[in-house]
């Protein structure tokens, strides 16, 4: 569940001041170092305010030529607010192997690398298929 951050503050650290000139790599260090969302012992609290760490980080980065390409603050805060909820536990899902170390999400679909919850859903995996 550590990957689960708040949405509003991962929006107000992309409008942060210091992050006008901001690159990828920036919005990702940004991200990385949002403390865990505080969550209650019901999920029902998880409501629509909790985002997957790693899709933020997943959204904010891109490529081009091999190397990270500019993303404007507008854009960046567009892509987290895009971004589904994360459900943990309230979706139940398997990965399914696609090669070498990536699976895909049975629900969603997403290529990730195997984890406990995928990072675009938020649903709680289990064994893979």
């Amino acid at each position: 569940m550590r990957d689960l951050i708040s949405r509003q503050a991962a929006i107000d650290i992309c409008r942060a001041p210091h992050m006008r000139n901001a690159d990828c790599s920036d919005f990702e260090m940004a991200i990385m170092m949002l403390p865990p969302a505080e969550l209650g012992t019901n999920l029902a609290e998880v409501g629509t305010d909790c985002i997957s760490r790693q899709a933020a980080i997943d959204r904010l980065t891109e490529y081009g030529n091999g190397r990270a390409v500019f993303i404007s603050v507008g854009e960046a805060i567009i892509r987290i607010e895009q971004l589904p909820p994360a459900q943990p536990g309230r979706i139940k899902g398997h990965w399914i192997p696609v090669g070498g170390a990536l699976y895909k999400c049975d629900k969603c679909g997403v290529v990730s690398l195997k984890r406990k919850f995928c990072s675009e859903c938020g649903a709680d995996m289990e064994e893979t298929t």
